[in-house]
C-alpha cells in the first residue's frame, strides 16, 4: 500500500518513472542528472522576450513539465504546480566570446544546467537562451528529465515552440490541438494496471517458457562487471535493396522484422531461447488483447514519460529458413497481450505485491535490449518552419554506475540503410565475439531479402 498521503492533487507513477525511482536512481553516481537534451536553433532576430514567450506558451501547454514528485519513506508520487509559475527560463550572452571558441562556451553552460535539474525540489526541466552576437543564431538549449519526458515528447515541444513562433511571425494566435490531460492519462494508466483484466494477464505471462531462457555466453566468465561498466558501442550498417526489403513485406511488421533478424543472431550466440526487453511508446494499451485503447488518441499529443519496456520469450531458428522464422516470429509476437508491457504496467503501477513480484520476477529473466526507432521522427521534424533542432532528442552520456543488460541493441532505419547499434560491456564481451553477432545479423537480413520481391529500380522518398 503506498504511504505517500492521499490528497486529490497526487497522482501515482507511472511505469516507467516507477522503475527509476523506486530502484534505478540508487544505482546511480547522480540520479538527478538522467536528462533528455535538445538545442535548437532559432530564427534570426528572434528576440530573449519573444523566446521567452515561446517557452511560457509550452510551459502551460504540458502539465508534465510542471510535475513534482514527493516521497515518504521508499514510496514515491507525483503532483502537477499549477500553470501560473514562470518557468525556468535563463538567458546567456556569449557575444563577447571569438566565434570559434563560442561552440565549446555553449557546451560547457549547457553541461552546467543539466546539473540544475532536482528530482524532488524541482524543476526538472530548464530553458536556455543563448545570445551569440552578429552572425551567430541565437540558440534555446532545452534540459529535461526524463521522469517527464520521453523522445516523443521531446519532439512535441520543440514542435510546439515552433508553432508558436511561426504564428509571431504571421501576427496569428497560436493553437495547439487538443491533448489528453497528463493526469488523466496517469490515473487511466493505474486505474487498468489494477484491473482483474490485466491481472488475468497473468496466466499468459506465467506460461512463458522462462525455465528455458538462457544467459549469453561470457567470454571473460570471472568479470562481474559491478559497478562500473566499461560501456562499447559497435556500429554496422545494411546496403539500400537489404533495408528495402524490410518495408516490402506484406503482412509483417518492419519492426517486427527488424527484431528477427536481430533475435536470430542473438539466439544462435546464446544457443537457446532468450528473453528481449523491447522499448515502446507506451502510449497505445489497450484492455485485453482486443479491448477499447485504455488512453485517448489525444494522448499522442501528451508530454511525459510514457515510453515503457515489453518482453517476450523469442525461440532459435533451427532448421527454418529466414522467411518462414520471420513469419512465425511476427504471429507469435502480433499475438502477444500490448506489445508485452503487462508485467511493466503490473510492477510499476499495480497495488498487490503478488502481482509485482511476479512481474519483477519476469524482468529478471531477461536476455538482452532492444529498441527500434523508424523514419517518423525525422519527419516530424522536417515539418518544422522556423526553428532548426540541432542533432536529435537524446539522452546525456550515461551514468557510469548505470547498470544495463550485457547486450543493447538499437536500430534505426533510414530511407537507404537499416543501422545498428550494439552496446556491450567490454569487460564481458570481446569486439570480435560482438563483430561476429553484428555480421550475423547483417547476414540473416541478406539471407531474408532474397525472399522479398524488391523492385531494383524502387527508390525510397528520402523524407
Amino acid at each position: 500500500m503506498s504511504t505517500v498521503p492521499e490528497r486529490d492533487d497526487i497522482l501515482p507513477l507511472m511505469p516507467s518513472q516507477a522503475w527509476f525511482l523506486k530502484g534505478h536512481q540508487y544505482d546511480l553516481l547522480n540520479p538527478n542528472r538522467w536528462n533528455l537534451r535538445r538545442v535548437i536553433f532559432l530564427p534570426d532576430g528572434c528576440s530573449e522576450k519573444l523566446a521567452r514567450s515561446a517557452v511560457e506558451f509550452v510551459w502551460r501547454a504540458h502539465d508534465a513539465l510542471r510535475v513534482t514528485f514527493c516521497r515518504s519513506g521508499n514510496d514515491w508520487a507525483q503532483r502537477i504546480s499549477g500553470d501560473s509559475d514562470n518557468p525556468p527560463f535563463r538567458v546567456v550572452d556569449v557575444s563577447r566570446v571569438e566565434a570559434d571558441r563560442q561552440p565549446d562556451a555553449v557546451g560547457r553552460i549547457e553541461e552546467q544546467l543539466h546539473n540544475t535539474l532536482n528530482i524532488e525540489t524541482g524543476p526538472l526541466v530548464r530553458f536556455m537562451y543563448v545570445h551569440g552576437g552578429v552572425g551567430s543564431p541565437p540558440r534555446l538549449i532545452i534540459a529535461v528529465h526524463h521522469l517527464v519526458c520521453d523522445l516523443h515528447s521531446m519532439d512535441l515541444i520543440v514542435s510546439d515552440i515552433d508553432h508558436f513562433l511561426d504564428c509571431a511571425q504571421l501576427g496569428r494566435e497560436p493553437r495547439l490541438p487538443r491533448s489528453l490531460p497528463y493526469g488523466e492519462a496517469v490515473l487511466a494508466l493505474a486505474d487498468y494496471a489494477r484491473s482483474a483484466t490485466l491481472r488475468a494477464e497473468l496466466d499468459y505471462w506465467l506460461s512463458r517458457p522462462w525455465a528455458d531462457v538462457v544467459d549469453l555466453p561470457r567470454d571473460r566468465p570471472d568479470y562481474s562487471g559491478e559497478p562500473f561498466r566499461q560501456l562499447t558501442s559497435l556500429y554496422v550498417k545494411s546496403g539500400p535493396r537489404d533495408t528495402r526489403a524490410v518495408t516490402s513485406r506484406e503482412g509483417i511488421q518492419p519492426v517486427h522484422v527488424v527484431l528477427g533478424v536481430v533475435a536470430d543472431a542473438i539466439t544462435a550466440w546464446a544457443n537457446g531461447p532468450v528473453c528481449v526487453e523491447m522499448l515502446w511508446h507506451g502510449r497505445q494499451v489497450t484492455r485485453g488483447s482486443d479491448g477499447p485503447p485504455v488512453l485517448s488518441p489525444r494522448v499522442w499529443r501528451t508530454v511525459g514519460w510514457f515510453a515503457t519496456s515489453g518482453l517476450a520469450v523469442i525461440p532459435p531458428r533451427g532448421s527454418l529458413d529466414p522467411d518462414t522464422y520471420l513469419e512465425n516470429l511476427s504471429e507469435s509476437l502480433e499475438s502477444v497481450p500490448n506489445q508485452g508491457i503487462g508485467p511493466a504496467l503490473l510492477r510499476g503501477m499495480a497495488l498487490r505485491s503478488h502481482d509485482v513480484d511476479a512481474a519483477n520476477r519476469m524482468f529478471a529473466r531477461r536476455t538482452f535490449q532492444f529498441g527500434y526507432f523508424s523514419s517518423a521522427n525525422q519527419r516530424r521534424m522536417n515539418l518544422l518552419k522556423v526553428v532548426r533542432p540541432s542533432g536529435g532528442a537524446v539522452p546525456l552520456e550515461g551514468d557510469v554506475l548505470e547498470p544495463r543488460l550485457p547486450m543493447n541493441v538499437r536500430a534505426r532505419i533510414r530511407p537507404d540503410a537499416l543501422k545498428f547499434w550494439l552496446e556491450y560491456d567490454s569487460g564481458i564481451h570481446f569486439e570480435s565475439t560482438v563483430a561476429k553477432v553484428a555480421e550475423s545479423i547483417l547476414g540473416t537480413l541478406s539471407d531474408y531479402a532474397e525472399f522479398v520481391d524488391v523492385p531494383t529500380d524502387d527508390v525510397m522518398d528520402p523524407a
